[in-house]
């Protein structure tokens, strides 16, 4: 299993290779970049999961830096940034596009949120403030839920890694289109 630092010094890495003005297309379309996204899990999906969600931000640097700090899934940039580096290399007409100023804009933008999202010291930045303050409304309820016998599972495993209830909930929110099971009688 990855360790967030693993994700921070991947985007470290990577950031510092987009910024440099004097580097060869070539490092950066290589398979290097692949090796590094298949060995941390994220999926080449050509950009569907994080296009679905945030539309044209896939693939526009310009949209990408709007919504940006909104994006708090790792899993989900992690495979935006391999989908969008898999286009230049295989895809694009040439190789070389990629450092043009827009596309190379988008992967500073994606890989610069990756770093913070995966700085260790940065959980309060893990989450978005709306799921904040729904988790705080909300946290009596879903104790509660815990205590259901169908999540004898997931409660087994929460008193084990209590560090991991408030990612488990945010999964829930996040997921779910139907949170009715919140409502109080």
């Amino acid at each position: 299993m990855k360790q967030i630092t693993d994700y921070h010094t991947f985007a470290l890495k990577w950031l510092e290779k987009f910024k440099d003005s004097d580097i060869n297309y070539l490092e950066l379309v290589d398979h290097f970049m692949a090796d590094d996204c298949s060995s941390l899990g994220f999926e080449m999906d050509c950009g569907h999961a994080f296009g679905e969600k945030y539309g044209k931000a896939a693939s526009n640097a310009e949209e990408l830096n709007r919504i940006i700090d909104n994006v708090n899934d790792i899993m989900l940039l992690g495979s935006a940034i391999y989908s969008q580096w898999r286009y230049f290399n295989h895809w694009a007409y040439s190789g070389d596009e990629i450092l043009e100023p827009d596309n190379r804009a988008w992967f500073i933008t994606a890989l610069t949120r990756l770093a913070t999202l995966a700085e260790t010291d940065n959980t309060e930045n893990e989450y978005s403030d709306s799921f904040l303050k729904w988790y705080a409304s909300h946290e009596a309820i879903l104790e509660k839920k815990l205590e259901e016998p169908s999540m004898e599972d997931m409660r087994e495993f929460l008193v084990a890694h209590p560090e991991k209830k408030l990612a488990y909930w945010h999964k829930v929110w996040d997921s779910s289109e139907d949170l009715s099971f919140l409502e109080t009688d």
